[in-house]
């Protein structure tokens, strides 16, 4: 019976050694509920979010793969015992999956972007392209984001950037719209801090793991989220 349980205990024992940015677990939350990833109600997302960001047990502040399996765990409690059996059924393999002990998040996120569309309309912000009758379910479900990011497009110098890096753009939007601005100046961050509680435009700017400056813009009146080059500003 102990030998039955030993590769549990080492699996308890590699989350907890696993730890993650801030960014990483956002972005994991987003694909579970938002993407999703695991089958489970989207409301959710938030108390997973309050859970791992502001847990309620010590054992549990350490930002770990560990902490995070105990906010999914804790979260899914709200349900009934079906759907709860449901949405923890896939939640092991979901965490293992991105635990960065074996493999980054950015290298299982790959995708290939479309090479006939110019500006490559994501439809939303995982790129999986909205069809009309869901539309209603993503402004329910868009729920980590700061802003809306309304339709979002790519340049095709964007396009370009990150095809040559192998990224996809979820990541990138992900962060811009949980307010990691990525290499901005303190002062311009403050200003982006600033333009969301007063509604003015937001830029954000990343480097691809191929040394290439990535802009995010979201207009003033958050009808469209652009990712393009600096110089096709």
């Amino acid at each position: 019976m102990q030998r039955s349980f030993e590769p549990m205990r080492k699996q308890v024992e590699a989350w907890q050694r696993s730890e993650l940015t801030d960014v990483t677990a956002k972005v994991v939350i987003y694909e579970a509920f938002v993407e999703g990833e695991l089958e489970a109600p989207k409301h959710l997302a938030r108390t997973v979010h309050d859970l791992y960001f502001e847990p309620k047990y010590e054992e549990f502040r350490p930002r770990t793969i560990w902490s995070l399996s105990n906010a999914f765990t804790s979260a899914f409690k709200e349900l009934d015992p079906i759907p709860q059996f449901k949405a923890t059924a896939k939640l092991g393999e979901f965490l293992e999956a991105r635990s960065p002990s074996r493999s980054s998040l950015r290298g299982r996120s790959k995708r290939a972007f479309p090479k006939s569309n110019a500006a490559f309309a994501l439809g939303d912000p995982c790129g999986r392209g909205l069809r009309p009758h869901e539309l209603k379910e993503r402004e329910e479900t868009v729920m980590l984001s700061l802003f809306p990011l309304g339709q979002i497009v790519a340049t095709p110098g964007a396009l370009a950037a990150l095809e040559r890096a192998n990224q996809p753009p979820r990541c990138f939007l992900a962060r811009h719209a949980i307010g990691d601005w990525g290499e901005l100046e303190p002062s311009d961050a403050a200003e982006n801090e600033y333009g969301i509680a007063h509604g003015f435009r937001l830029l954000s700017s990343y480097t691809t793991i191929a040394g290439e400056k990535l802009w995010i813009i979201t207009e003033a009146d958050r009808s469209a989220t652009t990712m393009l080059l600096p110089e096709e500003y």
